[in-house]
């Protein structure tokens, strides 16, 4: 489980997509318009999308299927709250090869953090002091999701006061960070996202929509425009 890891420290941008549904053919669109690795869910309501994701066995049919045609780094959100992570589905996930676990650090068992077998992806939600996220960063996480919007700013335009915030927490992590659209994140934002020295782009239901082929035609834009930025 450290494929994402790797992708992060080569890449001078990843570009990640978290699905707004279990669906393969959401998956697959995001595969085929070049995402560098996709992020999936289970146990939670999520905000952005307005979806609730069900249980690993209400949606093993379908992360089974991904498990079992993936061509890139695929990882789970496997709850949005301590007492739905589940040593027995972390178990599951690691049988089934998925590369990273991501969580909110409230909603990250203890447990987890000495489970060798998973790569860790923690979010801070913006609450969190410098301190307090230099502490977890000393923990031993993976990888660092800034998830630092606050809901009523969801699909808002990114600001410079957003890029100095996500520079602030590249500038403290030693482990690569990934920006999430919270905000509308588009295209022409990338060359200030790029100044801030993070290192991945987890695009959403924010700016991917909750269809195959507006999921296709987003992430293949920031696909086109990540590669004409890094590799001129």
């Amino acid at each position: 489980m450290v494929v994402l890891t790797r992708l992060l420290q080569k890449n001078k941008l990843t570009l990640i997509t978290s699905l707004p549904a279990n669906q393969f053919e959401l998956y697959q669109a995001a595969v085929d318009a070049g995402t560098d690795a996709v992020k999936i869910h289970v146990n939670i309501e999520h905000r952005a999308s307005g979806n609730t994701f069900g249980t690993l066995q209400e949606n093993i049919e379908f992360v089974s299927r991904i498990a079992e045609n993936r061509s890139i780094p695929v990882g789970v959100v496997p709850g949005d709250a301590v007492d739905k992570v589940k040593q027995e589905e972390i178990d599951e996930f690691v049988k089934l090869n998925l590369d990273f676990i991501s969580l909110y650090s409230d909603h990250a068992p203890a447990w987890l953090l000495a489970d060798r077998r998973v790569t860790k992806m923690i979010a801070v939600n913006g609450q969190q002091s410098a301190a307090e996220t230099a502490c977890l960063l000393g923990l031993g996480i993976d990888v660092l999701e800034a998830s630092i919007m606050s809901p009523e700013m969801y699909g808002a335009p990114l600001s410079l006061k957003d890029l100095a915030r996500y520079k602030r927490l590249a500038d403290l992590s030693a482990i690569p960070v990934v920006v999430p659209t919270q905000k509308r994140i588009d295209v022409s934002d990338l060359p200030g996202l790029l100044q801030t020295g993070v290192k991945g782009l987890m695009v959403g239901a924010v700016v991917t929509g909750m269809e195959p082929k507006s999921m296709f035609e987003s992430v293949r834009r920031f696909r086109k425009e990540i590669d004409r930025l890094t590799n001129p």
